[in-house]
């Protein structure tokens, strides 16, 4: 595996982007990394709540998924 250097690291959504060149064939690669455990954990909570609350709500809103690293600049 090539070695690997920072290029971002967002403190807000907690994305971080690597990058890295394979010498043998000269392609790059950007890798992104995020930890989604605060997410599913907040979508867990969110989902219970929903259920608790079924009877007396017409919108659910049950998850929410991390966004794209594209699409958050």
């Amino acid at each position: 595996m090539p070695d690997e250097l920072l290029l971002d690291h967002d403190p807000i959504s907690g994305m971080t982007e690597w990058i890295s060149t394979d010498e043998e064939t000269g392609e790059t690669f950007i890798r992104y990394e995020q930890d989604v455990s605060p997410i599913l954990d907040y979508n867990k909570e969110m989902q219970a709540e929903t259920r608790r609350n079924i009877c007396f709500t017409t919108r659910l809103s049950i998850a929410v998924r991390p966004v794209p690293p594209c699409a958050s600049r």
